[in-house]
């Protein structure tokens, strides 16, 4: 072996080891070289260092067990993993490649959802944005999350058909708040109250207005989540997994966010509207009944900060 290559080789099993036993090092040297050649064998034309790529292939090595035997797991989609990890550093070579073999192939699987053009053309972009746009400063684009486990083509069918199922969802939230502003005053959950449906009436514009405001004003991490709750359907679960807590942590920032959109909302109104207490009690019971129905469309368009 080349002395370049062999210094190579041993920063990697460094970078994968991190001071673990000479003989774990040893044991995973010969699959992760095996693992680099058949990366850069099947992308000869993208030029992306040994180096960076160990260290993303370490960020997505499944846990437990042999280190050796994971970096088996992941030879199969050696080239799969090598290209999603040039695209999450913005290599163009690499994401003129990924648009050619996958994004450009994901039509059909869109159209699984909605046939009409308009929508899988926002489903395509709104999808390419998602996984190669960064969404918070210092965190990668979505496409790093790909882990190896499966073909990426796999993978980028199922962000797509979830991507188009939301964009839906998220169309009809809006056509139904498009409504609310074309012909008056409803907010769609019907409510038996009279008190309730006078205030419904009287305050639909102000409880839209305060909602997608202080949804603005949430700090990043909690837009984020938020949006990836409910926008793109994720479950707690697998947000859990991206911040690095478990699911019960993140259900309970969904609902402390929840509770402070609720909080301020009421807090704007107060302000804008001068209601008295007793009207704001009320109104309460809007803003709650309210939160789900503006979130799609603030998240989609969320306004200038």
């Amino acid at each position: 072996m080349p002395p370049a290559r062999a210094h190579e080789i041993a920063a990697c099993v460094a970078i994968l080891t991190d001071g673990r036993p000479e003989s774990e090092q040893a044991a995973v040297r010969p699959g992760l070289t095996a693992l680099l050649d058949e990366a850069r064998r099947a992308w000869p034309q993208i030029d992306l260092g040994a180096v960076d790529f160990v260290r993303h292939v370490a960020t997505v090595l499944p846990e437990g067990g042999a280190l050796a035997s994971a970096v088996d797991s992941i030879a199969a989609q050696a080239g799969d993993l090598y290209l999603a990890c040039a695209c999450a550093r913005g290599d163009a070579r690499a994401i003129a490649e990924l648009e050619r073999k996958y994004l450009a192939q994901l039509d059909p699987h869109i159209a699984r959802v909605d046939r009409d053009a308009a929508f899988m053309d926002e489903a395509r972009q709104l999808l390419r944005r998602r996984l190669l746009v960064v969404d918070e400063p210092g965190a990668p684009p979505r496409i790093a999350q790909y882990k190896g486990t499966g073909p990426l083509g796999a993978w980028l069918r199922v962000a797509a058909v979830r991507t188009a199922r939301n964009l839906q969802r998220a169309r009809r939230g809006l056509g139904r708040e498009r409504r609310l502003e074309a012909g008056g005053s409803e907010l769609p959950m019907p409510i038996a109250d009279p008190e309730l449906e006078y205030l419904r009436a009287r305050y639909a514009p102000q409880l839209r207005d305060a909602l997608k405001a202080t949804l603005a004003g949430l700090p990043p991490r909690e837009r984020n989540i938020l949006r990836l709750h409910y926008l793109e359907g994720m479950a707690s679960g697998a947000i859990a997994r991206i911040y690095g807590v478990t699911g019960a942590t993140i259900r309970r920032w969904i609902a402390e966010a929840r509770g402070v959109i609720v909080t301020e909302a009421t807090r704007r109104l107060r302000e804008t509207l001068g209601a008295d207490s007793g009207e704001l009690d009320s109104l309460i019971a809007l803003i709650q009944s309210g939160v789900d129905l503006t979130l799609s469309d603030a998240l989609i368009h969320p306004p200038p900060r």
